[in-house]
């Protein structure tokens, strides 16, 4: 009986700490200047190992309903994708509809060179990046900014 307890104690213990190294993710959403986001956050522990944007601009709500406007406002956003093309850890794509401009942003942020990122205005970050990125101080400045974690 001895052994199949501690056979039991063993396995628990196995799964809660491979539990605690699993990946997970926190989803928030906002607006700012008119443009919706929805940033998603995978972290293991409370490291921030990768990120995901999603930005979308719909044209009604910058009041674009000419053809001539909608080409300068993608011109603007293509012009911004270029700086990103090309740096090492960073993924990024402009897609256009009929409502507007989608664009996303993911950043593996295990293998971006962080002062690139920083130096193309890609990232805007403070403090020290050299032990990684804190999911419990970014997700308070998420919510000081405004933003609303979406539950999944």
């Amino acid at each position: 009986m001895k052994k199949v307890t501690g056979l039991v104690v063993s396995i628990v213990f196995l799964i809660t700490l491979s539990a605690c190294g699993a990946e997970k993710t926190k989803t928030f959403v906002g607006e700012e200047s008119n443009v919706k986001m929805e940033i998603t956050y995978t972290y293991k522990g409370d490291e921030i190992i990768k990120q995901k944007s999603v930005n979308t601009l719909k044209y009604s709500d910058f009041s674009l309903n000419d053809d001539t406007s909608k080409k300068i406002m993608k011109e603007a956003i293509e012009k911004e994708s270029k700086k990103m093309q090309d740096v090492k850890g960073v993924k990024e794509t402009v897609k256009e509809n009929d409502e507007g401009i989608v664009e996303t942003i993911t950043i593996d942020l295990k293998n971006a060179d962080i002062d690139t990122l920083k130096s193309k205005d890609i990232v805007s970050m403070s403090g020290n990046t050299g032990n990684g990125f804190s999911m419990k101080k970014t997700e308070k400045e998420m919510k000081k900014e405004g933003f609303k974690e979406k539950e999944d």
